[in-house]
């Protein structure tokens, strides 16, 4: 539904139906059964990220590639999750740690799973997109998803407030 067929359904833009139903089962395959990163939890921060793209009125200040891309970062954004944290793997020299030079090893390795199902043509979510559509969205997923990393959250938390401080007036009506 929010794909297709909602205010922000432009999906039909990027790919047929059923290719992304093919993207979908395969992203929800490639979920772990772990407690909280899981396919549950990825299905909700895609609403969460649905909704706030409703309540704030995006449409009108963002283009379809953007809001497309946000929507299937938000679905991806935990994609193959096994449950440790980053500073665990970094501790252990683990192999995503080492390849990713101890830098958000997990949420490197989410946008790469996800453009990884992106390379065949039976779930290329982005596969009616032209290449500039193509670049901006795989900027945009992947810029979302390493913000996911937990070492970020003070510094976007300090951001927003200093947004908010500036324009509160606007913000508050």
């Amino acid at each position: 539904y929010m794909f297709f067929r909602s205010q922000f359904g432009v999906a039909y833009h990027f790919v047929e139906e059923s290719v992304f139903q093919q993207f979908a089962h395969n992203v929800e395959a490639n979920y772990k059964d772990v407690p909280y990163h899981c396919f549950p939890h990825a299905v909700d921060v895609l609403f969460t990220v649905f909704r706030l793209l409703q309540l704030t009125r995006a449409g009108k200040w963002t283009g379809e590639i953007e809001q497309y891309a946000l929507l299937v970062a938000s679905l991806c954004h935990d994609l193959g999750h096994f449950g440790r944290t980053n500073q665990f793997l970094v501790e252990i020299k683990h192999e995503l740690a080492l390849r990713y030079n101890d830098k958000s090893p997990l949420e490197n390795m989410h946008c790469a799973m996800l453009f990884q199902l992106c390379q065949h043509g039976d779930t290329d979510v982005f596969a009616f997109a032209t290449p500039e559509q193509q670049k901006e969205a795989r900027k945009i997923a992947i810029a979302a998803i390493l913000h996911t990393d937990n070492v970020h959250h003070f510094d976007m938390v300090k951001d927003v407030s200093a947004v908010y401080e500036m324009e509160s007036g606007l913000c508050d009506s």
